[in-house]
């Protein structure tokens, strides 16, 4: 058996819960609207983030398929994203 697997399962955990909490505060800090606030020993800011566009790849791609632009042009210019190592954690059974 390896300890260290019970060790990252405890931690993740744990970091779950201090997720819900870390939402949970932030959830009302936003429901009192943007501000910048002081705690004893740092401070949060509170603010909105305007609305913006980006463009819908999947939609320009079919438009771009269906105007005639060839496969080889997007295999020509589609980028590589880097391949990574993964750890899951689940609770034994």
């Amino acid at each position: 058996m390896d300890t260290r697997i019970d060790m990252l399962g405890q931690l993740k955990a744990q970091a779950a819960a201090l997720a819900e909490s870390i939402k949970a505060i932030e959830t009302e800090l936003k429901a009192e609207g943007p501000a910048k606030r002081q705690g004893v020993l740092f401070s949060a800011t509170v603010y909105e983030v305007e609305e913006r566009r980006a463009l819908d790849a999947k939609a320009a791609e079919e438009k771009l398929r269906e105007l005639g632009v060839s496969h080889q042009w997007f295999a020509a210019h589609q980028k590589v994203v880097a391949g990574y190592t993964a750890v899951k954690v689940g609770v034994r059974s």
